[in-house]
């Protein structure tokens, strides 16, 4: 098992701007992104449910992370408490509807302007059981 603080951090490219956004390296998998479908622990593999975080390192003072399904992506998934926004380092992802979608993080200064912006691929997976997906809260 690997411990965090032996893992280096994975900076994406960017041209012209120090990246600000990093993505935590142990809830940005493949594996989590399409909803654990191979864990050993049925409960997981079946849950419907994943966390995504990130790290903010630069963050401007006032300033948040905004988690936010795409507009043209809802019915897929939902965020923590049925939402289409939550605002944090980490995200709570319900799945609802199987297929590839994307789900997008964003930086924003004290006044609301996005500074930073990050789209990331989902999977939700046709096996997943739509009912049992519903009822968590």
């Amino acid at each position: 098992m690997v411990r965090r603080d032996q893992v280096e951090e994975r900076r994406l490219p960017r041209i012209g701007a120090l990246l600000t956004i990093i993505e935590d390296l142990f809830t940005h998998t493949a594996e989590n992104r399409a909803f654990n479908p191979n864990a050993s622990d049925e409960r997981i593999r079946n849950s419907g449910r994943i966390t995504l975080a990130v790290r903010v390192p630069s963050l401007p003072t006032g300033g948040d992370v905004r988690w936010s399904i795409p507009p043209d992506q809802a019915g897929h998934y939902t965020l923590a408490g049925g939402r289409n926004v939550q605002f944090g380092l980490r995200a709570e992802i319900t799945g609802l509807q199987p297929g590839l979608t994307n789900i997008d993080v964003e930086v924003r200064d004290a006044s609301g302007t996005v500074v930073e912006s990050q789209k990331y691929p989902l999977c939700v997976p046709s096996s997943l059981d739509q009912d049992a997906a519903r009822s968590f809260p």
